[in-house]
């Protein structure tokens, strides 16, 4: 694509590899382009505004700080014969049975949180998550590690992305009643939460 911009715009033509030659010369090598979130001019400008507010913490501030993501990985099964117990004939009954899927994998959706303190467990999520499921987990995860390590929710800030569940208004009144303090991720932003690296790291790991 280089050489042929060039030679519409110049006297004399050059063939590709003095064009690469020069190129190589300087420095300059083709590589594969690096894949990252589109981000739109909106994006950029709710990027900067985040970064201004939280600029000037402290690490007091952000040792309070509860990163929250959730995740689905895509696990390859193995192969596997299970005995059972069962009568004559039960062999179709669903308790004696071992699910086969055709690619040899299954796709699962897991949530988690950390902070500087501690960490809750994965949480495996059943289905799409609904609200219902995301305030059970919180109740049984959040508030238990804030409890643990902070002397309750009122002394945390709790951060997670901008999914439909999260935004919901009763989420948010959910939040407001259990003394939780909210951080709100921007979108097209994962860099802005770390547990969203390690879930890539971890997506990277079982692929």
């Amino acid at each position: 694509m280089i050489t042929p911009k060039i030679n519409e715009f110049s006297t004399t033509t050059v063939c590709v590899n003095t064009v690469r030659s020069i190129l190589h010369k300087h420095g300059i090598k083709k590589y594969n382009s690096v894949s990252k979130p589109y981000l739109s001019p909106r994006n950029f400008k709710q990027r900067k505004n985040w970064a201004r507010l939280h600029q000037s913490w402290s690490e007091i501030q952000l040792d309070k700080v509860l990163f929250s993501d959730e995740s689905s990985f895509t696990v390859r099964l193995k192969k596997l014969r299970k005995r059972v117990w069962r009568k004559q004939g039960k062999y179709f009954d669903v308790q004696n049975i071992v699910p086969m899927f055709k690619s040899g994998y299954v796709a699962i959706s897991v949530w988690a949180v950390f902070s500087r303190l501690g960490s809750t467990p994965l949480v495996l999520i059943e289905g799409t998550l609904k609200q219902g499921q995301y305030k059970k987990i919180l109740l049984e995860e959040v508030v238990q590690l804030a409890s643990k390590f902070y002397g309750g929710p009122k002394n945390i800030v709790f951060q997670q992305d901008n999914c439909g569940p999260h935004k919901a208004k009763s989420m948010k009144a959910f939040l407001v009643a259990n003394d939780v303090w909210m951080m709100y991720q921007t979108a097209q932003s994962p860099d802005l939460n770390p547990i969203e690296t390690c879930m890539g790291d971890a997506q990277t790991a079982t692929t």
